[in-house]
């Protein structure tokens, strides 16, 4: 049989979806943009701070070849730590194809913790990880990943928003499954889930937020479906949800939990 007109089909939907994909990233990095803004604040402020005390070190004449060292050495991390903001940016919001590596499961979570650590100060919320040891790798586009655990942290702390500053407690774990799987699973301590809210959150359009378009759960479970793994939600024992999904390892089929 002639399948051309199929795999047409079937790119053109792959397309869709990467468009997709990097829609949801910027309308992400959108509503970051104030933690954002903060994180590269505080290098810039911080070579103003060391280039203006070396100038006026330099010009009272007390400014020796060791305290010059040390200037430079400082200056050089703040550059590097505002040049690996921007680079971790540009890698996350960057327009691309997917590609699909075995990849590090933990990496990813620490990567986007790295890139939430502002926002989650400005919001104060207190973020808990454990990371399963000897996980075995994932076959994925480590971006889209990251794309889904960025996106089920932000609607964790949306959700804790109405919450006193110490209870706002994330949770953020790693582990592996029977079936040849990782699991990745993000908690809060927020208000919930109604009955049957744990299926219509993953429709298109469908929010609680007011500002929000209701994309972004909907992109995250259209992700991690075509990576053969799965995305639910379940209500926690005492209080808050449990988002996770789980992906299957380079060896292993369509993982089930």
């Amino acid at each position: 049989r002639d399948i051309t007109a199929y795999k047409r089909a079937e790119q053109q939907i792959e397309r869709h979806r990467i468009e997709l994909a990097h829609v949801g990233r910027l309308a992400t990095t959108g509503e970051m943009a104030a933690g954002l803004a903060h994180e590269l604040n505080q290098p810039l402020y911080a070579l103003n701070n060391f280039a203006q005390g070396a100038l006026r070190r330099l010009e009272a004449g007390t400014l020796d070849h060791d305290s010059l060292t040390a200037v430079l050495q400082d200056v050089a991390r703040e550059s590097q730590r505002a040049a690996d903001t921007i680079r971790s940016l540009r890698r996350y919001v960057r327009k691309r194809e997917q590609q699909r590596l075995d990849t590090d499961a933990n990496e990813i979570v620490r990567r986007v913790i790295r890139l939430v650590a502002s926002e989650a100060k400005r919001r104060d919320v207190t973020i808990d990880t454990s990371y399963a040891e000897n996980l075995r790798q994932v076959c994925c586009d480590p971006i889209q990943i990251e794309q889904v655990v960025l996106n089920l942290i932000l609607n964790a702390f949306d959700a804790m928003s109405d919450e006193s500053p110490d209870e706002r407690r994330l949770g953020v774990r790693t582990r592996s499954l029977k079936c040849a799987a990782v699991e990745f699973s993000i908690s809060d301590c927020g208000r919930g889930l109604a009955v049957g809210e744990e299926y219509k959150i993953f429709d298109a359009f469908y929010t609680t937020k007011e500002e929000g378009i209701g994309l972004g759960l909907a992109i995250s479970r259209t992700i991690v479906e075509a990576h053969g793994g799965q995305l639910v939600a379940a209500a926690n024992p005492d209080r808050g949800i449990t988002m996770s999904f789980s992906l299957p390892t380079p060896s292993s089929g369509v993982p089930t939990v």
